[in-house]
């Protein structure tokens, strides 16, 4: 082996080893930080102990430093599913399956293929790269056997693990649609349905149309063309949280006032002009005029940012627009109901079923027969998921954006090759430097600071690359007309995971292996560049285990330390606590995720390390080390930080979409594998044909289990079958069989006789959620004794029999409570038909300038307050912090 090849081997090792140093001492840094910080900072920490309602509040723990962890270790896993979803739920579970089956193959493939690849392989590697595939000489072409069998191997593994699993995950979302606290709720027997076209607009069509359907429908809402309305209302929002900063703004102003006056007068010398307040003995001043010259009350622009056009004063516009907005939108409310004429019905609408099931069957049944048409519906369907603005695009357009949106996503993907392609380059600066003269003072750099470049700079330009990407995608997602905020990020999963794969996996490791190959590639025969960049492919492994160490280590720690979030709350209550709301938003709003990309991130490290399992398996070690690190933060996170919406939870769809991306990674290794082995030649003679060609076999068989599943599990992810049909709760709260024909069609609703009916009350938790009762461990079982799951953990829920059919889940006949009167009747119409206006909620201060506020909101028939809010003076005699004590008002009942 040459000098330069020599030159080239000892710095792959210095450049693992110096980002394993690197990323191992930030880890150890994070992480100290975390354990210093935790019992000092709860509201950050550990925000799940006080600040859910009561039943969804985690057990708070030690404020050891050290034997937290322990306690975290051995803490369930399954209360996530209660208090945060059975998407957050699968997530975890998600984690733990990519650690059982990669604990295994590291060991496996450590203990044959490490002596198979390193010991008399006459391949001239050293350092990490002597474990690779590309060590193993074609003189000894007989050990390619070995390679052959763990392939087979570990591909049967992850066959095993992925039935299992997905056979969990059914039981689990089957459980959980069925669950009486779940299945009785509008959400889960509501569908949405867009395309609908202007013949089928009315209720008594729809009404007809689903008759056949059993139970029949409860009420149905048509979407409306409400022209100006939502404009309005959120005016309305805007100008209420306006007003509360200026009110604010205006007791700052007063107090600043009342210091320059102090101080002047300490001093003996006469107020500032500024501070000087005219027209005192004026009868109607009130608190806020005696305190502040007119001048120096709050005031803003009504042109563009707030930047141009008339200068007004913030307090009496603001109070003057909520007025004409309040009477504005009650009289477009009242006309809406009168005159539903005036409001043309659009293309889309709700359905409330009577019976869950109908709502299952409903989504996948074909209901009309012109092309496009009411082809869309969603299931499961919370009101905050709906994006209103998109519920009324064409179906022709539609599939026009979509064309353009993936277009784009394409053309975005494709560019970002080329910083990408850049990184790798970056990842082989010795192969740089000697194929380029020019360059050669990268090469006489310390070894220490060439592995800090090679090994820690690509992987961070590409993770700050790849943060840009999704914020792009979510809104080409969107551009599409996708009416649910869920169904964006499922989407988003799909691009980025495809935007991943592409720049994050096959063009580093394409430019990792192509610049490792400029020299013999510039003087060999054209014919030889498949087996050249063959034989330097596997040498890419050494960027892909440093990017695995950076999201192992630093990953994993920066998410239990969330250093941004630390950081950014802080700037928020310096900066943007100026009102009671804001400020309470602060300290009460707990963090949550980003399923749309936090997957695809888990996913492509699980594509890496499988893609390298055999030609590098030195990376199965660290993929089962960081997935280990990623389970214990993310456990942690889920327990003790993060707060998943109702609304936002899709019942664990993403899961099934994250078994897919395995997939990916195993189509990778076994093409890379069979084209190794055609590719292998020793004196001009291929050498591995046969493996190549039992490699194929095993590419058909992949294929093969890969139809299976999807075709077995693919239709049971979404619907409800009929096999479970009596197991759910109508919406009176009771289990129901199945109705005949049209059975509990109910009367017109007097709301609307054109856009809705209704035959009754609405039952809806207090907080607008959808309860989900504990997954228990028995979940985890296969076979016949498959279970759905307790209420309660160690519960025993009942068992799936040979033919399939499932006992209620709790053996629990007792009917959930009936609809709460209180409930919303319009919960599926857009905000701005029923929502109330925000009560502007001020705080109390020593000058009674809120008190006068508040009074003079309410002659002008404006909702507003002060209570449970208050601004002290400090020991210096400025104003302190806001403060603040249970809810904003008109919202207790989200948070109960």
């Amino acid at each position: 082996m040459s000098a330069a090849a020599d030159d080239t081997q000892s710095s792959n090792t210095s450049t693992f080893v110096a980002a394993l140093v690197l990323n191992g001492a930030i880890a150890g840094a994070q992480f100290a930080a975390f354990c210093i910080l935790r019992p000092r900072f709860p509201h950050i920490y550990e925000p799940r102990v006080t600040k859910p309602p009561l039943k969804h509040r985690a057990t708070g723990l030690t404020k050891n430093m050290v034997t937290w962890i322990v306690e975290v270790f051995k803490a369930p896993y399954h209360p996530i599913a209660k208090h945060n979803g059975l998407d957050s739920f699968m997530f975890i579970r998600f984690l733990r399956l990519i650690i059982k089956m990669f604990v295994p193959m590291w060991i496996v493939s450590w203990v044959i293929l490490f002596p198979v690849d390193s010991a008399n392989s006459d391949g001239g590697q050293t350092g990490l790269n002597m474990f690779t595939y590309g060590n193993v000489s074609t003189s000894n072409h007989p050990r390619y056997s070995a390679h052959l069998l763990i392939s087979w191997i570990f591909t049967f593994w992850i066959f095993y693990l992925i039935k299992s699993e997905m056979t969990y995950f059914i039981n689990a979302r089957q459980r959980y649609l069925i669950d009486k606290d779940h299945s009785s709720l509008p959400q889960a027997n509501t569908i949405l349905i867009t395309g609908v076209p202007q013949s089928q607009l009315s209720v008594e069509k729809l009404t007809d149309l689903f008759s056949y359907l059993p139970g029949g429908i409860k009420k149905v809402w048509i979407n409306q063309n409400l022209k100006d309305l939502p404009e309005k209302h959120e005016n309305r929002i805007k100008a209420c949280n306006k007003l509360e900063g200026a009110i604010t703004k205006t007791i700052k102003i007063a107090k600043d006032m009342e210091l320059k006056r102090a101080k002047a007068e300490k001093k003996g010398k006469p107020a500032p002009k500024k501070t000087i307040v005219e027209d005192l003995e004026k009868d109607d001043i009130g608190v806020a005029e005696k305190l502040i010259p007119a001048k120096q009350r709050p005031t803003h622009k009504l042109g563009f940012l707030g930047l141009f056009g008339e200068k007004v004063d913030t307090l009496n516009w603001c109070r003057e627009e909520i007025h004409r907005l309040n009477t504005e939108i009650g009289d477009q409310r009242k006309e809406v109901s009168a005159n539903p004429d005036e409001y043309k019905p659009q293309g889309s609408c709700f359905i409330l079923f009577n019976q869950q099931l109908a709502a299952h069957l409903c989504a996948k049944s074909l209901i009309h027969h012109a092309p496009y048409r009411m082809v869309e519906k969603y299931s499961e369907v919370g009101a905050e998921d709906v994006i209103w603005t998109n519920l009324n695009v064409n179906p022709y357009e539609r599939r026009l954006k979509i064309v353009a949106s993936w277009a784009l996503t394409i053309a975005i993907t494709i560019f970002f090759a080329i910083p990408v392609a850049f990184a790798g380059a970056v990842s082989n600066i010795d192969a740089l430097t000697q194929e380029y003269t020019w360059l050669g003072w990268l090469g006489d750099l310390p070894n220490a600071v060439k592995g800090i470049i090679q090994g820690a700079f690509p992987p961070v330009l590409v993770a700050i690359l790849f943060a840009l990407v999704p914020i792009i995608f979510r809104l080409l997602s969107k551009f599409e007309g996708t009416p649910r905020s869920t169904a964006v990020e499922l989407s988003l999963m799909h691009r980025y995971f495809f935007f991943l794969v592409f720049n994050g996996f096959l063009i580093a490791t394409l430019s990792s292996g192509i610049i490792s190959s400029l020299g013999t590639l510039a003087d060999a025969d054209i014919t030889t560049y498949p087996t050249i960049l063959a034989n330097n492919l596997p040498g890419a492994s050494i960027y892909f285990i440093t990017y695995v160490t950076l999201q192992g280590l630093s990953g994993s720690s920066g998410a239990l330390l969330q250093i941004g979030g630390l950081v950014v709350f802080y700037i928020k209550s310096w900066l943007l606590g100026s009102t009671p709301r804001a400020r309470w938003a602060i300290f009460n709003t707990m963090p949550g995720v980003a399923w749309g990309t936090i997957f695809p991130s888990m996913s492509l490290i699980v594509v890496i390390t499988i893609a390298y399992s055999i030609i590098a398996p030195v990376l199965n070690g660290f993929g089962a080390v960081a997935f280990m690190l990623f389970y214990f933060t993310y456990k942690y996170n889920f327990l003790y930080v993060y707060d998943i919406k109702p609304a936002s939870d899709t019942g664990g769809l993403f899961f099934p979409k994250a078994i897919q991306h395995i997939f990916t990674g195993m189509y990778i290794s076994q093409i890379c594998m069979a084209a190794l082995f055609f590719l292998a030649k020793n004196n001009d003679d291929q050498v591995a044909i046969p493996e190549g060609v039992i490699e194929v076999v095993l590419i058909v068989i992949t294929i093969g289990f890969h139809v299976m599943i999807n075709s077995s599990y693919e239709p049971l992810c979404e619907a409800l079958p009929l096999s479970l049909a009596n197991k759910t709760w109508d919406q009176q709260g009771e289990a129901q069989p199945l109705l005949a024909n049209g059975e509990g069609v109910e009367a017109v609703d007097s709301y609307d006789h054109r856009t809705t009916v209704d035959s009754g009350e609405i039952r809806e938790s207090s907080d607008g959620s959808v309860p989900l009762a504990e997954l228990g461990k028995s979940m985890g079982k296969s076979g016949e004794e498959k279970k759905l799951g307790a209420i309660d953990e160690g519960v025993s829920a009942g068992k799936e029999s040979a033919k399939g059919k499932v006992d209620h889940v709790d053996n629990d006949e007792t009917p959930p409570p009936p609809f709460s009167a209180s409930a919303p009747e319009v919960s599926f119409t857009h905000p701005s038909l029923y929502h109330p206006q925000q009560i502007v909620w001020a705080a109390k201060d020593e000058y009674g300038i809120s008190d006068e506020m508040v009074e003079k909101c309410r002659k002008d028939d404006i909702a507003a307050t002060n209570e449970r809010a208050w601004i002290h003076s400090k020991e210096n005699g400025k104003l302190g912090k806001i403060e603040t004590r249970g809810w904003p008002p008109g919202e207790e009942h989200k948070f109960v």
